[in-house]
């Protein structure tokens, strides 16, 4: 069974996936989001 990326709690039926990843609620989802909504650009040059 797949665990909650922000609280490691089972997700159950209730399983929202997205990009590899599961969540157990609508409004975790969302805080993932808004928490890792920038390591995309971290590995970027600034400059390049």
């Amino acid at each position: 069974m797949a665990k909650c990326e922000v609280c490691g709690k089972d997700c159950g039926e209730k399983c929202i996936e997205k990009s590899g990843k599961s969540f157990c609620t609508p409004k975790h989802l969302s805080q993932y989001k808004a928490e890792h909504e920038h390591e995309e650009d971290e590995n970027v040059c600034e400059f390049c």
